[in-house]
């Protein structure tokens, strides 16, 4: 089943996003997401750990690049960890810190995500 594309604002200040449905987000896998225009433009990715969920900003903290140049390509080939396509860093997938790479000792900016009735939605 396809999602549609996340549309509306910021949810800052705004009603929560649905960016899929949990199916739509395989065990072990990670999957990016563009919401907004222009200035409001924002990229998001999720990842999934059996029924846990957790959102990232898509950009790198070394330069704040996405991290994916190929689309939905998070992880590392084995799903270790995060990669930064751009640079090689490496990101620990329970908090996004770094422990290799240009931006050592940085983390990801977590997203505030929820479940509700099959759907992940973007809430902060």
């Amino acid at each position: 089943m396809n999602d549609p594309a996340p549309t509306g604002r910021s949810p800052v200040g705004g009603p929560p996003i649905r960016l899929c449905r949990l199916e739509a987000l395989p065990e072990g896998t990670a999957r990016g997401f563009v919401i907004g225009e222009g200035g409001a433009r924002r990229e998001v990715f999720l990842h999934r750990d059996a029924d846990r969920v957790r959102g990232w900003r898509n950009a790198c903290p070394h330069v704040g690049t996405p991290l994916d140049i190929a689309p939905d390509r998070f992880l590392t080939e084995d799903g270790a960890y995060f990669l930064c396509q751009s640079h090689g860093a490496l990101f620990r997938l329970a908090d996004g810190f770094c422990i290799a790479g240009p931006c050592q000792g940085k983390s990801l900016t977590p997203e505030a995500i929820r479940l509700e009735a099959g759907w992940v939605l973007l809430t902060g």
